[in-house]
């Protein structure tokens, strides 16, 4: 290169005065023309301005300039070499060029010549002694030889930072290794089974195909495979990391929001923090797309009731807005959330399902409010289900290995993080961002050419947010909840459908409206009995009474149950213990027919029923004939014995007198 340059130029490119360009050409004695005006020739500048030179023209770092054959082509082809290389390629080449850095300073510091050097060097590098060498270099390349640090110190001054580039991949856009039926079945299984092992997949290859690529070749198509098609292989890795880090998001959320209060975003999230009593409450937060001014409300659960709260502390705040984005879930669509945008003539846009993107801002708030408060308090869980594992592993290993008498963080009340998401929200309205071009919300939102209208009165606002529904007018009044409630004002309504509105602040009042499209207020009813109590508290008192009947109730199921069936206690318990033989006295029953059988039986001689019971008549009263009838009889054996032995005695003695 013949050109010259000016002192001018040389002060740009060198980040530098005039002066101080033209002080060091007058002491090192740059050539020059004898034009009008002084330009110092290219090749009699010192090597390393013409490198600044050169990476300025090429558009490269210095690095890929080279120290020799000082030239823009052959900067711009070294970085297009560098671009093609492979990511492994790239850091072996960083690795060999911080070990010639290394080599350089050995050099100096030992005053050395340089082939000496490099015999010493790589005997001190190899056995560990060298210092300032970065641990991932060593990973990289573990030993060198002279040789080698020569051949690579003459590769840079040749072609700069690529010179150095090793021979890895250097059959790309050859004849690949991997058949196209090997490829497809490759990728078809990394699709099915995105974390699959490279090992697991070049046997099923040995299996499957009669020739195959060795494991080495099959392990290098599947990195380059998913380093070009990252895209892809995050998709089917994990939609929500594909979504997260590759979905087009273009364009602006906010653009057809054009005042302060016209658009507001709701959702809600669990904390990453567990209070008192072991709870992940929940955080339903709103936030002004406009100024990005925010509320939040923690509760217990994210419900309409709580939402409702929400929604009242922005409308106290801001004012009433003219559109809500909010979620999916069952406690934003519920009939009182729609019962009070509707009443306010609010709209709300239907969103998709899974679909945060469609609700950007409110989203970016809860990640905010996470990182800026959330993690520093005590109680704090983790943002992911990684992190709270390693919470919880660190407190189980710190517990088994620290000593006794640690500092102990109390965990936060419902109250004390409600307090806190207070004082943090003012504190982030007053902070500046970066996108409301340097200002703070509560500034953007005063200057916002439109403000939203305002409630005034908080009673008129609290019917309003008040949970609705609709009941039909009975005789008795109103029922809710298995309560009435009555009004003289009812009287001519029984038997109307009527629209109500529950008093958060008093479970026992009503406030009732026409059901018709008038929407006219009607009256109050009242339940004395429930009158002065919260709604909420009323709620929730009363979940907890049914819970403690329910557990009452299951208890007595379980209370003195035996393995055995009622049938078998009544029935076999009492005769496997009764053991008492008495026997109540029984008279003899006497009547015309009992008298008539007696005559009967006196007509039967003993001998032959002694001799062939099985001869006589069952319709005798004889204690065998009445075997097979009465198996279960109450009379025991000797009972029948004794019974039969004074029939024969007598029998004898009546028989004794007729002779």
């Amino acid at each position: 290169m013949n050109k010259c340059y000016s002192t001018v130029e040389l002060s740009k490119v060198l980040g530098v005065s005039a002066r101080a360009v033209t002080k060091r050409a007058h002491l090192e004695k740059w050539k020059f023309n004898n034009g009008k005006r002084r330009a110092y020739i290219f090749q009699s500048l010192p090597q390393e301005v013409r490198r600044i030179i050169i990476s300025k023209q090429a558009g490269v770092a210095l690095d890929f300039v080279p120290s020799k054959n000082l030239d823009v082509s052959l900067a711009e082809a070294g970085l297009k070499k560098w671009n093609k290389a492979t990511k492994y390629n790239r850091k072996i080449a960083q690795a060999r060029d911080h070990i010639l850095n290394r080599l350089s300073e050995f050099i100096e510091t030992k005053d050395l010549n340089q082939g000496l050097g490099e015999e010493r060097f790589a005997a001190f590098f190899g056995a560990g002694l060298i210092k300032d060498v970065a641990p991932w270099v060593i990973d990289k390349i573990s030993t060198v030889s002279a040789p080698t640090l020569r051949r690579w110190r003459g590769d840079r001054e040749k072609n700069g930072l690529p010179g150095l580039l090793g021979g890895y991949g250097n059959r790309k856009g050859q004849r690949k290794a991997v058949t196209s039926e090997q490829s497809a079945f490759i990728v078809s299984h990394i699709k099915a089974k995105p974390h699959i092992r490279g090992e697991h997949i070049f046997k099923m290859i040995c299996k499957t195909f009669e020739s195959h690529p060795s494991r080495r070749t099959v392990y290098r198509f599947i990195n380059d495979w998913k380093e070009k098609n990252s895209e892809l292989f995050a998709l089917s890795e994990d939609p929500r990391r594909w979504k997260n880090s590759y979905m087009a998001a273009f364009g602006d959320a906010s653009a057809d929001v054009p005042d302060f209060g016209h658009t507001v975003e709701m959702d809600s999230t669990p904390s990453d923090l567990v209070d008192i009593d072991g709870r992940r409450l929940a955080v339903i937060g709103a936030i002004d797309i406009f100024s990005r001014r925010a509320v939040m409300i923690i509760a217990p659960t994210s419900k309409s009731i709580a939402i409702a709260a929400c929604m009242r502390k922005a409308m106290l705040t801001w004012g009433i807005f003219s559109r809500v984005r909010k979620d999916n879930g069952k406690d934003y669509q519920s009939s009182h959330i729609d019962a009070i945008t509707s009443a306010l003539k609010i709209e709300t846009p239907e969103l998709p399902k899974y679909s945060p993107e469609k609700k950007p801002y409110i989203e970016r708030f809860f990640g905010t409010f996470s990182r800026g408060l959330e993690e520093l308090l005590p109680g704090f869980c983790g943002h992911s289900v990684n992190e709270r594992q390693a919470l919880r592993e660190k407190e189980t290993w710190a517990s088994k290995i620290m000593e006794p008498g640690g500092v102990v963080e109390i965990p936060l009340t419902q109250e004390e993080f409600q307090s806190l998401a207070d004082r943090w929200i003012e504190i982030y309205e007053r902070t500046p961002h970066k996108g409301l071009g340097g200002k703070t919300p509560l500034e953007v939102s005063k200057e916002s050419r439109l403000q939203p209208p305002k409630i005034r009165d908080k009673r008129i606002l609290d019917i309003l947010l008040a949970p609705a529904g609709f009941r039909r007018v009975q005789k008795q009044g109103i029922s809710v909840d298995g309560s009435f409630f009555v009004s003289p004002e009812l009287i001519e309504y029984i038997g109307r459908r009527v629209e109500i509105r529950r008093d958060l602040n008093n479970a026992g009042l009503l406030y009732v409206f026409d059901a018709s499209s008038t929407g006219k207020y009607l009256c109050q009813a009242k339940n004395e009995p429930l009158e002065g109590h919260k709604l909420e508290a009323y709620l929730v008192a009363k979940k907890k009474h049914f819970k403690e009947l329910k557990e009452q109730s299951r208890a007595l199921d379980k209370m003195g149950l035996s393995n055995r069936t009622p049938i078998q206690i009544l029935l076999e318990d009492a005769l496997e213990h009764d053991e008492s033989n008495v026997i109540p006295f029984q008279g003899n029953f006497e009547n015309q027919a009992v008298r008539e059988a007696k005559r009967a039986v006196e007509d039967i001689d003993i001998e032959q029923i002694d001799e062939t019971p099985d001869q006589i008549s069952r319709a005798v009263n004889y204690y065998h004939s009445m075997d097979f009838l009465l198996d279960d009889s109450h009379m025991m054996d000797q009972d029948y014995n004794r019974e039969l032995e004074e029939m024969k005695k007598n029998r004898r003695k009546n028989l004794t007198q007729i002779d």
